[in-house]
Order: structure tokens, then sequence, then C-alpha cells
């Protein structure tokens, strides 16, 4: 009898383990849910926001390439536009882009280049002297700008030759406005149509540089 007895007590102990086990692994199932659940929300929440920023900047800038892999020594074709992505909103932006690797007086786009160890790469950049001009505001908006409207691009196509040794680089483009910030802020918010004046930082490209 006493033995039937610790039998017993031994299937129950038994069936008590296995429902704990049970117990654990369904409350381990229900977090694991629950941390996905979260973590896809908390995706689903960045790309939101991702996207609610980009639509906030009526002007945006884009870079482009032909291809990703290129040689050493070989010159790589970059292509940059300023892109009005607004519902009906206009600007002026820089029409004397002349180069991604020249810092000009009134306006630029310039060409960032980083290893991986995100060292900047060697491009040999050149900055233009400012010169003094008679013109007035009007008239320097009719020669060095040109008004961007929605759905329209402008930029400029170069080749740069950066000294790269084989390995994975990183392009990006920024453009910045000069001219327009020295303007009296009266004169320059009294425009009919504003100069974009806010710095700009395109999406980046990753290259492969080959012997």
């Amino acid at each position: 009898m006493s033995s039937f007895s610790v039998d017993i007590h031994a299937i129950a102990n038994t069936i008590d383990y296995e429902f704990n086990q049970i117990s654990n692994f369904r409350s381990f199932i229900l977090l694991a849910i629950e941390f996905f659940a979260e973590s896809a929300t908390a995706q689903k929440s960045r790309e939101a926001e991702g996207k609610k920023n980009a639509v906030q900047t009526p002007i945006r800038l884009t870079i482009q390439i032909p291809r990703k892999t290129w040689r050493v020594r070989e010159p790589i074709e970059v292509m940059a536009y300023l892109e009005n992505v607004s519902q009906g909103k206009y600007f002026y932006v820089g029409r004397e882009l002349f180069s991604l690797i020249s810092i000009d007086p009134y306006h630029y786009i310039e060409i960032s280049i980083k290893d991986e160890k995100n060292r900047d790469a060697p491009i040999g950049r050149m900055a233009s002297a400012g010169y003094g001009t008679n013109e007035s505001i009007t008239e320097i908006l009719a020669r060095a700008y040109i008004q961007l409207n929605p759905g329209n691009i402008y930029g400029l196509k170069d080749l740069i030759y950066p000294r790269l040794s084989p390995g994975r680089y990183r392009l990006t483009t920024i453009y910045r406005e000069v001219q327009a910030l020295y303007w009296p802020e009266e004169k320059r918010k009294a425009l009919p149509v504003p100069v974009w004046t806010e710095r700009l930082v395109s999406n980046t490209i990753t290259i492969n540089v080959i012997r």
C-alpha cells in the first residue's frame, strides 16, 4: 500500500513537473511573440517617421552612378541632382554648379568619399575665389540661379579622379548655398520665390574598387 502511495506521489510530481515545463515554454513563446510584435511595430514606426521626414523636405538631393564596381585609377562617373518633391512650392536653387570637387562662392554640390574605416579618401578639391559684383539681387538671381518647379530636377554629371586603393567606399554628396546667406534677411524674405538655403545631404552609394 505504501509503495503504491509513493508511486502516486511520483506520478503526481512528474505531472507537476511536465505541467510546469509546458507552462514555462508557453510563457517563453508568448514573450517571443510579444517581443517580435513590438519589434515589428517599432520598425514600422521608424519607417513611417523616415517617410514623414522625407516628405517634409521639399528639395531632395540624389546621387547616381552607372555601376558599383570600378578599377583603380579609373575615373568615376557621378550624377548629382536637386529635385523639387513638394506639392506646389517653388524655390530658386543654384544654376552655376561646375564640379563635384569645386568649392564655389555662390553654391555648390560637393562629393564625399569615405573608406571602410570612415576616413576621407583623397579627392583633390579646389576652391574658386569670390568676385565682387555690382549686380542687384534680381540680376544675380537671373544669372546664377534657376527656379526649380515641383517635379523638376536640376544638377550635374561629373568625372571624379580619386586616388583609391582596392576596397569598399561610400559616396555621398552635399549641397550648400553660400551667396544668398549674405543678402539682407528682409530682402531675401521679400523675394516672390524663395532661395533654398538649407544644407542638403544625398543618399549614400557603396562602390567596390578592384585592381
